[in-house]
């Protein structure tokens, strides 16, 4: 699209144009800028494996950022029917994910042994589903589930 189809662009362009520039603009972009990079979010990349991969393909690697493993549990938790989830940290060592530690909100008359369980199954699945099966000097990912608060059973859902 031309300026010379769209009047309403072609007027936009014409009056930033004539728009008197800001004299410090350097100044404030590069500050906006130091801002943005000082509030990004650094993320680590995780190894995974690929799932199906031929034994003889062992030297592939593949890296996954905390961040998307982070988001895929937290989803899952709350397609599972987690109410709120407070905090969710990865067990590292080095560059391999172990398992998680989530932190939930709960609902009063629950059962939340058994939820939590149910919790914890929902975030081994997204682990292999994101991650590949476990390394396999580790069998099993461990997975806590900690019941930080509970709420009455009228609390709003998240969506």
């Amino acid at each position: 699209m031309t300026q010379e189809h769209d009047p309403v662009l072609g007027r936009a362009i014409e009056n930033l144009r004539a728009a008197p520039t800001e004299p410090r603009w350097v100044d404030i972009s590069s500050s906006v800028l130091s801002k943005i990079r000082a509030t990004t979010r650094r993320t680590t990349p995780l190894d995974a494996r690929f799932p199906t991969a031929p034994a003889e393909r062992e030297h592939d690697t593949l890296r996954i950022s905390d961040a998307v493993v982070t988001r895929a549990i937290r989803q899952a938790l709350l397609r599972a029917g987690a109410i709120e989830i407070s905090s969710i940290a990865l067990y590292l060592d080095e560059s391999t994910c172990t398992g998680a530690e989530v932190s939930v909100t709960g609902t009063y008359g629950d059962d939340l042994r058994s939820l939590g369980s149910h919790f914890a199954d929902a975030a081994v699945a997204v682990l292999d589903a994101v991650l590949g099966p476990p390394m396999p000097d580790r069998p099993a990912r461990d997975i806590q589930i900690h019941f930080v608060d509970v709420h009455e059973k009228d609390f709003p859902q998240n969506p």
